[in-house]
């Protein structure tokens, strides 16, 4: 992981547009792939931008509940396909957020 980087504020604000991208998305496989990108930033990430991915992890976090409050109202099999697929993106968002901050995931 890098120390320091001169384009932090360049890296944030792509951050920000993939979030808002992701979030207003309306094909989800372009959803997928925002998050997806945000993922691969997050694993590169330097420590200069560790407090923009923690509340990345918070936004995951909060997407992520939100799929498992709405699960119970999925009714066909191509929506419960769509739904899996995108708590698998979020889980794999957070499981990537909790490593780059060293994030204990045992506890």
């Amino acid at each position: 992981m890098f120390r320091t980087v001169q384009i932090v504020p360049q890296y944030t604000q792509s951050f920000t547009k993939n979030c808002k991208l992701s979030e207003n998305a309306s094909e989800d496989h372009l959803r997928f792939t925002c998050i997806e990108a945000i993922v691969s930033m997050i694993e590169g990430a330097s420590l200069d931008c560790l407090a923009y991915v923690e509340s990345l992890l918070q936004l995951f976090m909060e997407r992520l509940d939100k799929t498992f409050e709405t699960q119970n109202q999925i009714v066909s099999m191509e929506d419960r396909s769509e739904h899996n697929d995108l708590q698998s993106v979020l889980i794999s968002a957070v499981a990537v957020s909790w490593t780059v901050l060293d994030y204990d995931l045992t506890s």
